[in-house]
């Protein structure tokens, strides 16, 4: 499993080239990003999960308890594909949901 969380989009058909000339195909890959752009992960036949990003969450913080339903999602991946390995590029996936708490819990004291 590979994580692509923060990433600027430019990079991430490289990413994806590199992980598969690297590990296919040895492994099954499963990519899990916050990008919308999913073509890019479509157009190299590779199979992809999401996780929205903070713009979006702040934009429904007062609505969403995104830092239980983040949590879930997450421990929901690795029961899904029960990935042998992780691999990070951008941030990584403890560092993405400690910000959410913390960012979301900033955002909810502001509106108030």
């Amino acid at each position: 499993m590979i994580t692509i969380l923060g990433i600027d989009p430019s990079h991430i058909d490289e990413i994806i080239s590199v992980a598969k000339r690297k590990f296919l195909p040895r492994h099954r890959l499963v990519f899990i990003t916050n990008s919308l752009d999913f073509m890019q992960f479509r157009r190299q036949g590779v199979m992809f999960e999401y996780l929205p990003p903070l713009e979006q969450q702040r934009a429904h913080a007062e609505t969403m308890p995104w830092e239980s339903y983040l949590k879930g999602r997450w421990d929901l991946l690795l029961a899904k594909w029960k990935p042998l390995h992780l691999l990070a590029y951008g941030q990584n996936v403890e560092a993405y949901l400690a910000s959410v708490s913390s960012d979301t819990a900033k955002v909810g004291a502001d509106e108030r």
